[in-house]
C-alpha cells in the first residue's frame, strides 16, 4: 500500500502542499505504547510494527492519515502559541481527508 497516499490527497487539497517535502513514513518495532508518531519539523512519520503486525488496514488507513494530519497541520499553519495538536485545524485536516477527528485508537497488542 503507497504509505504517501493521504499526503497526495492532501496535496490535492491544498496545492501549496506541492511545494513541501513529502513524509518519510516508517516502521518502528520498538513502539508498543502509541500507534504512531510525527515528528513535523523534519517529515517523518513512525508507525508502531506491533500494531502495524496486528491492524495492517486500520494502520494504513486511519492511523496514517491521522499522523500524516499532523504534518500537513504544521506545512499549513505552523507552530502556533498554544496550539491545540488535535484542535480545531487538525480535525479539519482529518474530515478532509475523510476519516472522523480521533485523537486515539482503542487498538490493542
Amino acid at each position: 500500500m503507497d504509505t504517501l497516499i493521504h499526503w497526495r490527497k492532501a496535496q490535492q487539497i491544498w496545492p501549496e502542499l506541492l511545494t513541501r517535502p513529502d513524509p518519510v513514513v516508517r516502521v518502528n518495532n520498538r513502539l508498543t505504547r502509541t500507534a504512531g508518531l510525527c515528528y513535523v519539523e523534519t517529515g517523518q512519520i513512525f508507525l508502531s510494527g506491533p500494531y502495524l503486525n496486528k491492524y495492517f488496514h486500520l494502520m494504513m488507513g486511519e492511523i496514517l492519515a491521522h499522523e500524516t494530519a499532523h504534518y500537513v497541520d504544521f506545512c499549513l499553519y505552523g507552530w502556533q502559541k498554544y496550539k491545540r495538536h488535535h484542535g480545531r485545524l487538525w480535525q479539519g485536516i482529518m474530515h478532509q481527508l475523510g476519516y472522523n477527528a480521533e485523537a486515539y485508537h482503542s487498538m490493542r497488542i
